[in-house]
């Protein structure tokens, strides 16, 4: 898409504030920015919403069943996928798609456990993303 069309912001919105350098509760992160219908704030993005919708559909599932939510966050700058959770590891990543849909080999993973630690991560993953940028 062309310069600041606002493909970031329909994808992110207006993400709430990292708190965790103040010692802040990190559960105070999303406190106020991601209502419970998240298709009332304006401001919230699709990734948000969609990060809402899944653990909000994990609560209610019976105690029975297990989930695992891993996360990564690449970019493509310059044609090359960069892993914005370990952004000095020089890896080369690839893409293919398998049984499991799209897939991008050697990327890092996180486990997340809730809603913080999602918003967390992308937090993380921006501030390498504004490093990688500038270089």
């Amino acid at each position: 898409g062309s310069l600041s069309s606002g493909k970031t912001h329909t994808l992110m919105g207006i993400l709430p504030e990292e708190t965790f350098r103040d010692n802040t509760d990190a559960s105070s992160i999303l406190q106020g920015s991601l209502p419970q219908d998240a298709g009332e704030d304006e401001n919230t993005g699709i990734a948000p919403r969609l990060i809402k919708d899944l653990f909000n559909g994990m609560t209610g599932c019976p105690s029975s069943v297990k989930f695992t939510v891993r996360c990564s966050y690449v970019a493509i700058y310059l044609e090359k996928i960069v892993d914005l959770l370990e952004p000095n590891a020089n890896k080369t990543l690839s893409v293919y798609e398998d049984l499991k849909g799209v897939q991008i080999d050697g990327a890092s993973e996180a486990c997340c456990f809730n809603e913080t630690d999602v918003i967390a991560l992308i937090h993380r993953g921006k501030a390498c993303q504004s490093v990688i940028s500038t270089q």
